[in-house]
């Protein structure tokens, strides 16, 4: 397992705070698309909370591994003292 520095910890914060932004708005845009051009039929809410709940999910987990995981391994990747990781 890989340990991270206290930089790096602190480095998740931003990135998951624009995946939540992101996330809420996924989630809206999924309601509101559901709300205004889906059928309406009954239990039909439950599926459109879990697709609304799983794009709020990928947007979170897309934004830290693109701003944050990604940036992290390639700085250890090209770091040229052990030390310095």
């Amino acid at each position: 397992m890989m340990k991270l520095t206290t930089d790096e910890k602190q480095s998740f914060i931003g990135p998951a705070l624009v995946g939540c932004t992101l996330g809420v708005l996924v989630a809206f845009a999924q309601f509101a698309f559901a709300s205004e051009y889906a059928p309406h039929g009954e239990g039909e809410w439950s599926a459109v909370a879990i697709d609304a709940a799983v794009g709020f999910a990928m947007s979170v987990a897309g934004s830290v591994g693109v701003l944050a995981v990604l940036p992290m391994l390639a700085r250890r990747a090209f770091a040229k003292d052990s030390e310095d990781v």
